[in-house]
């Protein structure tokens, strides 16, 4: 059953995205699976767990639709040589996304909502997501990914925006005539 169940939703859960929908009649379809059309006698989380764990190891469409989002996430996130063309669109639509007053702010400066201090909205009406970026931004709010380590090597520190820097207060947000001068005459864009 594992191996029936991964082959089938790992391709098109990658290039579709897996909707909702889908998740709960996987789960639907195992549970009948399991227990034979009759009442399950374990809750999902609890089937879901290893056998070691008491549980009965079976894949959780949960689980793999996150983990789908993830790789997405990691494709979107990688250096500037290794990117994808995909991933400059996706940068576009986020930017678009952005929750902040365009009027007073450049959405140019805005590039990478994980290490800048920016969030994305999510149900806008006027500009609205694609299923699989929702789905990026979702599973990375829920996981908590963003730039955390000890020591950042020098070609990293250098492409770090120094605008909307993940580090500094809202309140400190230079949007007076000197960081007009330098984003615009000086071209300065990174710490």
């Amino acid at each position: 059953m594992k191996a029936l169940i991964l082959s089938r939703t790992h391709y098109l859960g990658m290039v579709n995205t897996m909707p909702n929908w889908v998740v709960k009649k996987l789960i639907q379809i195992e549970t009948k699976f399991i227990w034979n059309g009759r009442r399950p006698f374990m809750r999902w989380d609890e089937i879901t767990n290893e056998i070691k764990d008491g549980g009965l190891d079976v894949p959780d469409p949960r689980a793999r639709k996150d983990a789908m989002a993830l790789k997405w996430l990691q494709g979107w996130m990688k250096d500037e040589d290794e990117r994808k063309p995909w991933a400059y669109m996706v940068d576009g639509f986020l930017q678009n996304s952005a929750k902040i007053d365009t009027r007073y702010n450049d959405p140019a400066l805005l590039t990478h909502f994980l290490i800048q201090n920016w969030e994305v909205k999510m149900n806008s009406q006027k500009n609205k997501l694609p299923t699989a970026v929702k789905e990026m931004v979702r599973v990375a709010k829920r996981y908590n990914v963003r730039l955390d380590a000890l020591k950042l090597s020098k070609h990293v520190q250098d492409k770090i925006p120094i605008w909307y820097h993940h580090a500094l207060p809202t309140k400190y947000r230079m949007s007076k005539k000197a960081a007009k001068c330098l984003q615009r005459n000086h071209k300065v864009h990174t710490v």
